[in-house]
């Protein structure tokens, strides 16, 4: 829940702000979708994703809920179904956004199991944004596990990604 909380702190700072603005911006392992109804604010497109049944029709009701405010300043969002690493759901995704320049997720790196798939995910979601600015991969972690969290930076490095950590 920390990281859930802080990743949307960060996503409504200046800073963040700065890296989601005018972006397309998909949250991974969304639970309730709050680091995406923060990016709505700022983005101009939002989906917000998980794997599990019972979350997506929480997300449906909180996306409902953001597209039903009387704010211009709300980007046009939903919630759908992706299970790291299924090609189907994946695709359906890409069609959907067209295009993704901004990954988001809080607490996702917590087994080894799902790190190459959500790395693979991410990378594929990525791949063919079109922004000025580079694309960018924004992960909350609580670090639980030493060997986890190394392994994730580790995997992420072998991947072609460049890390950076914010305080």
């Amino acid at each position: 829940m920390l990281a859930l909380v802080l990743l949307s702190h960060y996503l409504a700072s200046q800073v963040g702000q700065a890296r989601i603005q005018n972006r397309s911006v998909v949250e991974l392992g969304a639970e309730t979708g709050l680091p995406g109804v923060v990016a709505a604010h700022f983005a101009d497109k939002v989906a917000v994703t998980d794997g599990k049944e019972v979350v997506l029709d929480l997300l449906n009701q909180n996306v409902a809920a953001l597209q039903s405010k009387d704010d211009s300043n709300v980007c046009p969002a939903s919630a759908l179904p992706l299970v790291w690493g299924d090609h189907d759901q994946l695709q359906a995704l890409l069609k959907h956004m067209s295009v993704v320049d901004v990954v988001v997720a809080a607490d996702v790196v917590q087994w080894p199991s799902v790190l190459e798939p959500l790395l693979q995910t991410v990378k594929a979601l990525l791949w063919n944004s079109e922004s000025e600015q580079k694309p960018v991969f924004i992960v909350g972690i609580v670090n639980r596990a030493s060997s986890t969290y190394d392994l994730f930076f580790e995997l992420a490095r072998e991947f072609g990604f460049t890390c950076h950590k914010v305080e």
